[in-house]
């Protein structure tokens, strides 16, 4: 609103009340165009986890339909007709969606997506059991060099740390504390996917059970291709 404003001041000042018309104008026909861009943004990044995606997808549905009326491909009197009928349903689809509940098992479950666009993720407190994370054509870091070792339901020290990367043409890093071993349990790794950082011990196979008997034990569980996932240690 305040670059609105800002924008019409200057061009009244300019070129009087014809010039703030003839802006309005040109806005108002760039303006759909703009609005969907926008909700095609918010609607890529909607569909990472915990994001809701009702509100993007309204945007663009918006946008598309204020360009089709413009463009005479949508007859603006039927666009009136259909107006309430949409008002109902749309009204009748939020009433029936179930509203988000926060998940009970965040504590021991965390996830993490980077679609096209980076994402971090940083714990500073007690690690959950397992990070689940997706790095697709995306920049993703996840950083531990500041938590703690999770812990059971009960207090105890967890046996394990599991964290399960799926990489497909992205980069992901993974920072841990330097006392932390670190294995490998399921690495599937197409050419050219990379793991850049060392490991504390040999890779197991795919059907091994990992040895739980190392305190502070991570197991690093990665599939992917195209991509490159870098282990970095705190110093």
């Amino acid at each position: 609103m305040g670059l609105a404003a800002v924008a019409a001041g200057t061009a009244w000042a300019v070129g009087g009340l014809a010039a703030v018309g003839a802006a309005g104008a040109a806005a108002l026909r760039v303006a759909p165009v703009l609005l969907a861009a926008v909700g095609l943004l918010l609607l890529v990044r909607a569909l990472t986890p915990s994001r809701p995606v009702l509100g993007p997808l309204i945007l663009v549905g918006a946008g598309l339909l204020w360009l089709s009326v413009q463009l005479d491909l949508f007859p603006l009197g039927r666009a009136v007709e259909i107006a309430p009928l949409a008002l109902v349903a749309g009204g009748i689809l939020v009433a029936m969606t179930e509203r988000r509940r926060e998940d009970p098992l965040a504590s021991i479950v965390r996830r993490r997506t980077s679609l096209f666009l980076p994402r971090r993720l940083v714990v500073t407190g007690p690690a959950p059991q397992k990070l689940i994370a997706r790095c697709l054509f995306g920049d993703l870091v996840l950083d531990l060099e500041k938590a703690t070792f999770p812990k059971e339901p009960s207090g105890v020290l967890a046996d394990r740390l599991t964290i399960d990367l799926t990489v497909l043409g992205g980069w992901t890093e993974v920072r841990l504390p330097a006392e932390w071993p670190v294995r490998a349990g399921r690495l599937v790794l197409g050419h050219p996917m990379a793991l850049v950082g060392e490991l504390s011990s040999r890779v197991p196979a795919i059907d091994e059970v990992v040895s739980s008997d190392e305190p502070n034990l991570v197991v690093l569980n990665i599939q992917g291709w195209l991509g490159r996932v870098v282990l970095t240690r705190a110093r």
